[in-house]
């Protein structure tokens, strides 16, 4: 794996992993256009992952260390309902609990069903005009509302990052239009959106970080390709929760029923 593949690949996690325009999708049309295979293996794909997380950690640095602490009340049930009640941070953490349980099961349950859709070009163009619909969904429907992300809007989000994991589907646009036409703030719905997607992109590394060859490895390139993913992260991620703010998601429509059309065409 050389520097520049290094470069080329983390650019691509950071980028496409948090704008809404399916990381997957997106890779999986370069397989089967360019005939091309990422190098380095599955520890390529844990270090990017770890990169993009800790873009996650980063923007979000405030809320990191109140839900670990207050996460740490999940393990004493009995502290539960005052918890729920009075600590912002449990309620945080619990709801992120929550929203993480539909992506693992079905993700554990069809994991070879689902790898084997990225071969199915046809499939991928779709569910990329399925993105694009639902983000054009935000233009016409322009909700409004004010909420918090409590149990209802977590459930439904929860459903859709489920779906997400279809190649195509792009997980950002998935979850935050589902927040948003629960009814939550957009601030709200931004900022869960994304730190209930720092479980499933954490998850994914620790499975996968088994299967990882280790020997005759270039440390350089990885740590690079790392370090872009994490930088670019960080960009895309700023940049997409200003887009949710200002109510612009919907920008990204186009772009992705443009691919999803040229995806079924070719």
């Amino acid at each position: 794996m050389t520097f520049l593949d290094a470069t080329i690949l983390g650019l691509l996690q950071g980028v496409t992993e948090f704008l809404p325009v399916s990381s997957s999708g997106h890779l999986a049309l370069a397989r089967d256009a360019l005939d091309y295979a990422p190098p380095g293996g599955v520890l390529v794909e844990v270090l990017m992952h770890v990169g993009t997380a800790l873009a996650i950690v980063v923007v979000f640095a405030r809320d990191m260390v109140p839900l670990v602490a207050a996460g740490t009340k999940i393990f004493s049930p009995w502290s539960w309902r005052v918890a729920w009640e009075t600590d912002e941070h449990f309620r945080l953490a619990a709801l992120l609990v929550i929203s993480a349980i539909p992506v693992a099961v079905v993700g554990l349950a069809f994991e070879d069903r689902v790898e084997a859709l990225f071969d199915d070009t046809e499939f991928v163009g779709v569910m990329l005009v399925v993105t694009g619909c639902l983000l054009l969904m935000l233009h016409f429907m322009k909700p409004r509302g004010r909420a918090p992300v409590g149990l209802r809007a977590t459930i439904v989000m929860g459903l859709a990052q489920a779906a997400a994991i279809l190649p195509g589907i792009s997980r950002s646009g998935s979850t935050i239009t589902a927040g948003l036409l629960a009814g939550s703030s957009r601030e709200a719905v931004g900022r869960f959106a994304f730190l209930m997607s720092l479980p499933p992109i954490l998850g994914v590394a620790i499975l996968k970080v088994g299967d990882a060859e280790v020997s005759n490895v270039d440390v350089g390139p990885l740590i690079l390709g790392m370090a872009v993913a994490f930088a670019s992260g960080v960009v895309a991620l700023k940049l997409l929760l200003g887009f949710v703010a200002r109510g612009r998601v919907a920008l990204f429509a186009p772009y992705c029923l443009i691919v999803g059309v040229l995806a079924l065409c070719r």
